[in-house]
């Protein structure tokens, strides 16, 4: 199911009777509080601009908001160098900070650096030298906080508004589902984080602690739950909905979250039911998951179709930040040769070919027969498919922007969700059953006699080749316990990274082949709390290591 973000096209419209430019003014000053007063939700537009306005936080207007740190994650794993080597950039640069609310720190504790140099922070997640002065992380954090804030402040006025009980139940349920997919975000990350469900005052916040783990993924499954309660199923939602919340969506968030939080008995309830409606399936041709104009997909439980606009707000930034920069992108996030061989050693030809693009090579689906990925400036030469907009569908959007999918929850994944919850409450025969039907798409066959921990390592080996560059890998490693197995001094992706022979990899020294090496375990396995919330919330503690 799409998220279309032409509701926010519309959105001032909608809206009328919101008192925009105020409550923009706040969400640039950072997460603070958003009063009910500053909204009115005396008719159903109203109601429904200020639930619209929930949905904004998925992607902002821009490319540092989330997406530059959703990169950030990817680049963090054994699927992708950082890729763009146009500078030799140093990991450890020096940083200043002009930040008016560092007068009482240290003038290191923050960064306010140029844009170029912002862009470091890639290579320093990729490479685990990552510090708590971020301004990409820090935005992420804010900007999840924001989205959190926005749903408070919609739930508590919807609460008194005068609209028909079933809009409003239905407005409410989008809300908690949106609150609930912002603190799974914010806890994969970081830990446990303030958990704050209704609307508060500056003071407040600047008090506040951290809840544990468990409270937030309490939080997060008590919202995805009463969200499925009430939502519509996607056979039942109203055509003009289309790309919204539905009950197969929350329920599908819930299963993940259960899957993360290790109760494997609910996540496997959670997900049969998904599965057992039948409103989703499998797309037929697996290239056509990464095709712009397929934004109907009954594989997509939810995501964003951004189509095609004239308009800053519209367009996905991604396509761009991991182009070659011989047509004009960014360079970042080259797939790694480990990951080419992690196909090639299962005969994986189908994903393979539309996971990555190689120098010199013709590109699926697209007319380009000899793809240049410039690899002066590219460590592998390799670029990702599914990252990539064709040439004939580049029209559009803005300078900055192109047509394209970004996919928060797909069919697949929940039936790997499955198959893993099954395999630990000892339903061998329904994991394997779900581990085939993704892997039958693929034109590969499963090993019906799969059980104990070869049973689970093929479903963890199966949702790496299923879902790189989606934004999980940096995840999965990181709840199966396996960072320390891939990264550090004896990490397997660093040997083999250090005996590789690939010749682009090896041939540009502008990015480190010991690619993390310094990972530093019981501290990578969380990201820091940036320095800026810890100057501005008193309250606040750092996570270990940092």
């Amino acid at each position: 199911m799409k998220l279309v973000l032409r509701v926010l096209l519309f959105l001032l419209v909608v809206i009328g009777l919101v008192t925009c430019e105020k409550l923009e003014e706040n969400l640039l000053e950072g997460p603070i509080e958003l009063s009910t007063q500053e909204q009115r939700f005396l008719t159903e537009s109203d109601c429904d601009g200020a639930v619209r306005l929930c949905y904004n936080a998925l992607a902002f207007d821009d490319w540092w908001q989330v997406h530059f740190w959703r990169l950030c994650n990817d680049a963090a794993t054994d699927d992708a160098w950082v890729g763009d080597t146009v500078k030799n950039y140093d990991i450890n640069p020096p940083r200043i900070s002009n930040n008016p609310l560092d007068s009482n720190k240290a003038r290191n504790d923050t960064i306010a650096a140029p844009p170029f140099k912002r862009r470091l922070e890639i290579m320093q997640a990729g490479h685990y030298t990552l510090d708590t002065r971020g301004e990409r992380l820090r935005d992420f954090y804010q900007s999840n906080f924001k989205g959190i804030f926005l749903c408070n402040s919609a739930i508590a006025g919807l609460s008194t508004s005068k609209i028909a009980e079933n809009v409003k139940n239905r407005l409410t349920a989008e809300a908690k589902f949106l609150r609930g997919f912002y603190y799974f975000e914010l806890v994969k990350n970081f830990g446990g984080v303030p958990v704050i469900t209704s609307v508060v005052t500056t003071e407040y916040l600047d008090t506040m602690t951290r809840a544990s783990v468990a409270k937030v993924y309490r939080q997060i499954k008590q919202d995805m739950t009463e969200a499925a309660a009430v939502l519509p199923t996607l056979t039942e939602q109203n055509a003009k909905d289309r790309g919204r919340a539905t009950q197969g969506a929350a329920l599908a968030f819930l299963a993940k979250a259960e899957l993360y939080d290790g109760n494997w008995e609910t996540a496997l309830n959670a997900a049969k039911k998904v599965i057992e409606a039948g409103d989703y399936a499998l797309e037929p041709d697996f290239g056509q998951l990464w095709n712009p104009s397929n934004v109907n997909s009954r594989e997509f439980i939810f995501s964003i179709g951004t189509g095609v606009w004239p308009f800053n707000a519209f367009g996905n930034p991604i396509p761009l930040m991991c182009g070659t920069r011989a047509e004009k992108g960014w360079g970042y996030l080259c797939p790694t040769s480990n990951l080419e061989q992690h196909y090639l050693a299962d005969q994986d030809s189908v994903r393979l070919k539309w996971t990555i693009i190689k120098h010199q090579q013709p590109v699926p689906g697209d007319t380009t027969k000899r793809f240049n990925a410039r690899p002066d400036v590219s460590k592998s030469a390799r670029f990702s498919r599914k990252l990539y907009t064709p040439s004939e569908q580049r029209f559009g959007g803005s300078g900055t922007k192109l047509p394209h999918n970004v996919i928060f929850m797909r069919y697949a994944d929940l039936l790997l969700i499955a198959a893993e919850a099954a395999y630990h409450t000892n339903n061998t025969g329904i994991a394997i059953e779900y581990l085939g039907q993704v892997r039958q798409r693929a034109k590969l066959n499963t090993n019906p006699g799969l059980s104990g921990s070869a049973l689970l390592n093929a479903i963890y080996k199966e949702r790496r080749s299923e879902l790189a560059f989606e934004g999980h890998r940096i995840f999965d490693l990181r709840r199966t316990k396996q960072l320390n197995q891939i990264f550090g001094t004896l990490g397997s992706f660093v040997t083999y990274n250090l005996g590789s022979t690939d010749f682009y990899e090896t041939s540009n020294k502008r990015e480190k082949q010991d690619k993390g090496i310094k990972y530093t375990a019981n501290k990578h396995e969380l990201w820091p709390i940036p320095q800026d919330e810890l100057n501005r919330r008193r309250g606040l503690r750092q996570n270990p290591g940092y």
